[in-house]
């Protein structure tokens, strides 16, 4: 019995097939074998019979999963950070915002702390220089996903806005364009995260119902469907309450990028936020 898995991406998943793959198994590229004598997804990388590469794995919620990479560029786009080394131009800083210097512990290889004091302030971090925005949404579904920590949350006297996802300022401002899950305790009053979408300014925000947690190891997932018509998101494997379908950036020129952005509200206290790593993921309705 076969059943499709990423079929945009020419990726298909052979249920009920357990491969000798020493001793060579034949099928189509990009076939997806599982072997129960080593508990390990294969996928087909080579016209020969023996062509089987093993997939890494990885956690999200709480459960393994196979880490899909994708076999055929053409197909599809894959982007990955593991703030394991700090390049200037994907870490904007504005005023006396800062991104620290990559560190990290025994769960976490890369971490970098964004910090921001003074009202005004603002970190980011994410794909391109200042001003790169290489995303058109409306041709193939991409999703963003990423893994922080906030320590202090806003309080009335102390706030920071958090952004995480597809968003192109480069700067303190919110998003032009984008795609992305929002905390703003000021303009709401509570410690939730909305879910939005903005195209040329005009924005979508709606409550996910999940809230920002001080101290929690948080991890995040913003989708945006083929056609660019809904926005979904999943936090800690919850997913939204509510998806955004309407001022989604697909009109020519709407382009946005990935970024995670800090920014200093109110108050004068040092806020920060750390980030662990981020991806960002495309497979395109037709391949290039």
């Amino acid at each position: 019995m076969t059943s499709s898995i990423y079929p945009s991406l020419g990726l298909y998943w052979l249920a009920d097939v357990d491969p000798t793959i020493g001793a060579g198994v034949p099928g189509p590229l990009n076939q997806l074998l599982f072997r129960t004598d080593t508990n390990q997804l294969y996928y087909k990388s080579g016209s020969a019979d023996t062509d089987w590469t093993p997939f890494g794995m990885g956690t999200f919620a709480g459960s393994i999963v196979p880490t899909l990479p994708i076999p055929d560029v053409s197909n599809g786009f894959w982007y990955r950070d593991d703030l394991m080394n700090r390049t200037t131009s994907d870490y904007l800083a504005v005023a006396t915002g800062t991104n620290g210097n990559p560190v990290g512990d025994a769960q976490h290889p890369g971490i970098i702390t964004q910090n921001v004091s003074v009202v005004g302030d603002a970190a980011l971090l994410g794909i391109g220089a200042a001003t790169a925005s290489p995303i058109l949404f409306g041709g193939g579904r991409w999703e963003m996903e990423g893994h922080f920590r906030i320590p202090t949350l806003s309080n009335g006297v102390n706030n920071i806005v958090q952004r995480l996802g597809f968003n192109d300022s480069n700067n303190a401002a919110d998003a032009v364009d984008g795609a992305y899950f929002e905390y703003d305790f000021a303009t709401y009053g509570d410690h939730k995260f909305r879910l939005c979408a903005a195209s040329n300014s005009v924005r979508t925000k709606v409550d996910t119902g999940i809230l920002n947690v001080a101290g929690l190891e948080t991890h995040w997932e913003v989708d945006v469907n083929p056609a660019g018509t809904l926005v979904t998101g999943v936090i800690n494997g919850v997913p939204s309450a509510n998806n955004v379908a309407s001022n989604i950036p697909v009109a020519a020129g709407r382009l946005t990028t990935a970024r995670v952005q800090s920014v200093k509200q109110l108050g004068v206290g040092l806020l920060s936020v750390v980030h662990d790593f981020y991806e960002v993921r495309c497979a395109l309705t037709t391949p290039r």
